[in-house]
């Protein structure tokens, strides 16, 4: 079944969300890497769907090997904040294709190799309108105030992966996380938590405060 494809989503994820821990024996590694959401109509209805890189190695273990990842398409009830929209009409039957060509908007290619695997996913940028909403860093959101005020409720509301400060070491704390809520039990600063992060992945990282406060007038 056709698709038209309405936009575009590059979200900064970590590396490791993609790793094929079932055939990958390397230490995995805390990189950002890009995963490429796209919404589009078909049959009327509105779904998003998510593409990355993969990656494992090949099945004699010679040499690493890369697929493409397909998320699990989801139907949605609006498109959302866009990072990108095609200029002219998209419509496709196919995401993944064998010719490494691609289309006129984007490449998502794997080269059916059973023996070296081996994948490419390429936005051909210039037949989009770029609507400066997306953002090259992962963002990672750090929750801040007062006990028994909601934030870990909120973030627990969310889809995101979320880390509490309360009940889990700072030593786990590492890129796959979206949400760091900052409890009261430990008086944990944000800059105790950023400096547990790596010197190499706190360049692709964009830390945002958001602070809670009682404002309820008080007789």
């Amino acid at each position: 079944m056709s698709k038209i494809i309405k936009g575009l989503r590059i979200n900064q994820v970590p590396m490791e969300k993609y790793i094929d821990k079932d055939s990958y024996t390397v230490e995995y590694n805390d990189d950002i890497i890009s995963e490429y959401e796209f919404l589009y109509l078909e049959d009327g209805k509105l779904f998003s769907e998510c593409f990355a890189i993969e990656y494992g190695e090949c099945g004699s273990g010679y040499c690493g090997a890369e697929w493409i990842k397909q998320g699990r398409k989801k139907q949605v009830l609006s498109l959302g904040t866009l990072h990108y929209i095609p200029k002219g009409k998209l419509e496709i039957d196919y995401f993944i294709t064998s010719d490494y060509d691609g289309n006129d908007y984007f490449i998502l290619y794997e080269n059916d190799c059973a023996y070296y695997p081996g994948a490419n996913i390429q936005i051909k940028f210039e037949n989009w309108i770029d609507t400066k909403r997306g953002k090259e860093k992962k963002q990672i959101y750090i929750f801040k105030g007062p006990s028994a005020i909601g934030k870990s409720y909120i973030a627990n509301s969310t889809n995101l992966t979320v880390f509490e400060t309360d009940g889990q070491p700072l030593d786990e704390l590492n890129v796959s996380y979206d949400i760091i809520v900052i409890g009261n039990k430990h008086n944990y600063t944000t800059k105790n938590i950023i400096s547990k992060f790596k010197d190499e992945n706190i360049k692709d990282i964009e830390f945002i405060l958001v602070g809670f406060k009682n404002i309820t007038n008080k007789k």
